[in-house]
């Protein structure tokens, strides 16, 4: 890696970490929830590309959030909002795996689709 390059990845790390320090609980889910869709997206570009261990590690960047949130659930206080949002994302982790497995672009835009919604319900929330 070139020296400009290891300097804009330590720069764009820096401005990151910076960003989640700063945020709010519900901006950090809220960024979480974009994390997943960035994931899914370059692992769609790298299935195209044929770069499987590339389209692998995206695919397992989205899962780790995923389980991440479905780990930070409180199923006491969240109600039905967390009670149905469990369920989700099992359901989202599995359909990654198998897409990751078949090479599935429809379902990552499925997952995609899910998770969007729920973000956008997210954002809507009052914080």
């Amino acid at each position: 890696m070139s020296y400009n390059k290891k300097a804009l990845k330590q720069y764009n790390t820096i401005g990151l970490e910076t960003a989640v320090s700063e945020a709010s609980p519900h901006e950090l889910v809220n960024m979480l929830f974009a994390g997943v869709l960035t994931a899914i997206s370059r692992a769609k570009g790298l299935i195209e590309q044929k770069d499987m261990a590339g389209k692998g590690e995206q695919i397992n960047k989205a899962s780790r959030i995923l389980v991440h949130l479905k780990g930070s659930l409180d199923l006491e206080k969240g109600g039905e909002v967390a009670a149905n949002l469990d369920p989700l994302y099992d359901y989202m982790i599995q359909r990654l795996a198998t897409a990751n497995i078949e090479l599935n672009l429809v379902m990552l835009d499925e997952v995609s689709a899910l998770i969007s919604e729920v973000k956008s319900g997210w954002v809507e929330m009052p914080k």
